[in-house]
Order: structure tokens, then C-alpha cells, then sequence
């Protein structure tokens, strides 16, 4: 059974965030992550003997220097060599601006038109790709509105880059439209790209699809990271299977510790958590950031809680065993010692405060539930608003939540004393 590769948001040479600042940090492979990235999609569409090719906009993350066009171009004549073709629309970071002048694609790359959308022919697949790139970054417009009728008797695959009405708050609704539409329009199946997080929103039988981005960036990109493999027959499609292309990945470990009784069980518990977390990634031979946030309670007598800096250089020492693959991106502690005559409730409100503080999910569903509180807390507590919103649910803003609910947990153990 034929199959084709569908691969966006490669943002070729793009700095990883938050890890080359720190010293030890293994600057060159964090570098070359996306590079190495996009060396395995193109080994995947190798090994799949791949019909085609499509990569669904962001190929680079800016203008691209020579050399990382130069690095590209190599990567397209490995399939040109294996007679792979390759359809391409240009996103709102590779937009038709800033599209590079000196390096000539191979023959077998076919990046589409930004002034209005085209089709590509692939008659040994049995297929036709139709889309249209960006000519500038803010693209604001429905280009589905110029996207051709469907080809009767081949796979019609569309490509689009697009926001698709913000399904992810991470990414502003360029191309905005909706998957009703898509999913009504005639094709096959629809190869998005934008959106960052590998999700599905086709209904019925016609896939509307985002793989993801090919090699996570920062914390907030955490999970695999790949492109996803679409077996098809005639103009029926399978159902896609992603396929874990990242050479590093980003780990998110929230730690809640309750009545530890010193520093050396409190940083026994943190390798632990660590290690199980990233053991998978280590095995494969994947490279691991880790984010690690503690907060909780040590017991009465256990010293004095450490540092963020205090610990991170003792885990450090401690995961030797994993030097090379595992690398802390960030190391962040809130620790309180419980008084000897704290109370039940005192001891609930702090849990309840450390799990919104990290999901923003859970945030969501409390303000659904609680209706008019939140106004309460605002008419009552209006110190909380000087610097956030009161649990703001978008996970970009983290951060603020952290604080708005440390400042809350503050005022009501003033009250309950």
C-alpha cells in the first residue's frame, strides 16, 4: 500500500531556548538538534519508501543564512536521488519575504505559489497536493477560499498552514478557518502546519491534521516531536501514525513533596522523580532538558529548605550516571516547613495552591466550576491583581499563575490564623 510523509514546522537552525546559557550544557548537539531532526524525516521517507513528501510551512525559522539553505538543499537531493517529490508552502516564518535567492532547490521539491494557491500533479503516486504559501508573516486571510475543486479519481491532499480558529493559544490564527470547512471541502486529507502540538480535528472520514513540530524548542514543547507516516489506496486514507523524529527532548517535572524529613531524603526523592521521568529518552539515546519545580512541605526539624541553585548543583553530582543524555534546564523550589500546629486545612489549601499552580487545565476547570467566586476574590483580595489575572489558564503564563497563587495561599493562612 502507497504512503506519503507529512512533516511542518522544521524551523531549520532555530536556537533552542533557555539551555546554551548555562555552562557544561552540550551547546553543539542542543545547536544541531533541528538539523539532526530533519536528517531523520528524511530517513523516514527513505525507509517508507515514501510516495511523497509534504511539509506544511516553517521550513526555516527566519531568513535563512547560506549555509542552512545550503544544509537543506542537501537534505532534499537525498530524496531527489531516491525519486521522492517534495510539496512545500511557505508559513508565517518562511513567508514568500524572506525566501532564500542564491540556492536552487532540486527538481523534485515544488515550493507553491504565494500569490495563489496551485496544484501539484504526482501521477506515479496517484495524488495531487494543492495549496498556497505566504507572501507576508501576518497572513490574516481564509486561503481555502482560491484552493482548487478536488481532482475526481486521485488522492487530493491539501496543505495549509494556518492557526485553524486557535486551537493552540501558543500560536496566533494566521489563515484562520475551521475544520468543518476543511473536513467538507472535497479532499482526502488536509496536512496543517503552525500549531506546535500533534493533534486531530477531521470529522468523519477525512483527516484535518497537525503532526507537530519536528524537534521541540523549548520547556513549553515538551512530549516527541515527529511527522506522521499515511498509508492510502486509491483515494482512501488510513488512519496516520506518528513517527518520533526529535533528537532532544524537553522534560517538564513537577515534584510535590509533602512532610520530607531533611535535605537528604528531599534530594534522594528529586533524582528519583528525575530519572524515572527521562529513563525512557536516556535509553533511546535521546538528549533530555529537564524543568524541575519542587514545592511542598518539609517536616518540622528537617532544616532549613534549599535553594533552586543549592540543589540544582547537588543534582548535578548526583546524575553523573546520565551525563552526556540529560542535561537541567531549570531547577525551581518552594518549599515550607509544616508547623508543628498546622492545621488540616491549612495543609489542604497548600495541595489544592500547588496543583493549579501547575496546570493550567485544572485552572480552567475551577474557574468554570467556581462562577461567581473569582469575582469575589477580586472584589476581596485586589492585591492579587497587581501583577496577573486570578488564574490565568494559559500555559504560556505560568509563571504569573505560580505567583498569583502564592500570594493567594499567603492571605488565606493569614485568615485561617
Amino acid at each position: 500500500m502507497p504512503k506519503f510523509i507529512h512533516a511542518a514546522d522544521l524551523h531549520i537552525d532555530s536556537p533552542l531556548v533557555g539551555l546554551d546559557a548555562y555552562e557544561g550544557a552540550p551547546v553543539e548537539r542542543i545547536r544541531g538538534a533541528t538539523r539532526e531532526a530533519l536528517k531523520n524525516l528524511v530517513q523516514l521517507a527513505l525507509d517508507e519508501r515514501a510516495a511523497f513528501l509534504v511539509i506544511a510551512g516553517d521550513v526555516y525559522d527566519q531568513r535563512p543564512l547560506l549555509e542552512t539553505s545550503l544544509f537543506f538543499r542537501g537534505q532534499m537531493q537525498r530524496l531527489a536521488d531516491a525519486s521522492i517529490p517534495v510539496v512545500i508552502v511557505r508559513g508565517n516564518h518562511d513567508h514568500a519575504g524572506i525566501a532564500p535567492r542564491n540556492v536552487v532547490l532540486p527538481d523534485n521539491v515544488h515550493v507553491l505559489d504565494d500569490a495563489k494557491a496551485e496544484s501539484v500533479l504526482l501521477p506515479e503516486a496517484g495524488a495531487v497536493v494543492h495549496g498556497r504559501s505566504y507572501p507576508r508573516p501576518d497572513c490574516v486571510a481564509d486561503l481555502v477560499d482560491g484552493y482548487p475543486a478536488p481532482v475526481p479519481g486521485l488522492l487530493n491532499v491539501g496543505l495549509l498552514h494556518t492557526g485553524l480558529g486557535s486551537v493552540d493559544p501558543e500560536h496566533p490564527n494566521y489563515a484562520p478557518t475551521s475544520s468543518a470547512r476543511l473536513s467538507a471541502f472535497g479532499y482526502q486529507y488536509w496536512a496543517l502546519g503552525h500549531v506546535h502540538n500533534r493533534s486531530s480535528h477531521g470529522a468523519g472520514a477525512v483527516p484535518v491534521e497537525f503532526p507537530g513540530n519536528l524537534q521541540g524548542r523549548h520547556i513549553r514543547e515538551t512530549g516527541p516531536k515527529g511527522a506522521l507516516v499515511v498509508e492510502y489506496e486509491g483515494t482512501k486514507v488510513g488512519p496516520p501514525a506518528f513517527r518520533p523524529l526529535d533528537v532532544m527532548r524537553w522534560h517538564d517535572v513537577p515534584i510535590a513533596v509533602r512532610g520530607v524529613a531533611g535535605a537528604k531524603e528531599l534530594r534522594a526523592l528529586v533524582t528519583q522523580h528525575i530519572l524515572e521521568s527521562t529513563g525512557a529518552d536516556r535509553e533511546a539515546g535521546r538528549l533530555c532538558a529537564v524543568r524541575v519545580r519542587v514545592a511542598g512541605t518539609l517536616a518540622e526539624g528537617g532544616g532549613a529548605p534549599p535553594t533552586g541553585l543549592d540543589l540544582r548543583e547537588y543534582l548535578q553530582g548526583s546524575l553523573q550516571q546520565a551525563a552526556g543524555l540529560l542535561w537541567l534546564e531549570k531547577v525551581r523550589v518552594d518549599l515550607r516547613q509544616t508547623a508543628a500546629d498546622g492545621s488540616v486545612v491549612e495543609q489542604q489549601l497548600s495541595g489544592l495552591a500547588e496543583v493549579l499552580a501547575h496546570d493550567f487545565e485544572a485552572r480552567r476547570s475551577l474557574i468554570e466550576e467556581l462562577g461567581p467566586v473569582p469575582a469575589l476574590i477580586r472584589k476581596h483580595f485586589p492585591l492579587l491583581l497587581e501583577e496577573a489575572d486570578f488564574l490565568p489558564n494559559d500555559a504560556s503564563r505560568q509563571e504569573d499563575a505560580e505567583a498569583v497563587l502564592a500570594r493567594a495561599l499567603e492571605l488565606l493562612r493569614a485568615e485561617l490564623r
